[in-house]
């Protein structure tokens, strides 16, 4: 049998201001959506495999101008 080895995960795992965040998992891939509410695109997705190491992945829109609320 294998010994586990404790890990030490400090928070936050991501850095700065994530508000609201919401989570998926696909199989072992898990994706976060938070808000920015100050710029487009309005929310910014990110990728990890352990919940602690995340990869900013951009905005769910491909252009600005196909956001909703920055399209005024």
């Amino acid at each position: 049998m294998r010994q586990r080895t404790a890990q030490v995960v400090r928070n936050p795992v991501l850095a700065g201001s994530h508000p609201d965040p919401s989570i998926l998992r696909v199989g072992a891939d898990f994706y976060l959506a938070t808000s920015t509410f100050e710029w487009c695109p309005g929310v910014r997705l990110h990728h990890s495999r352990d919940l602690v190491h995340w990869r900013p992945l951009g905005g769910p829109w491909a252009a600005p101008w196909t956001a909703p609320a920055c399209s005024t």
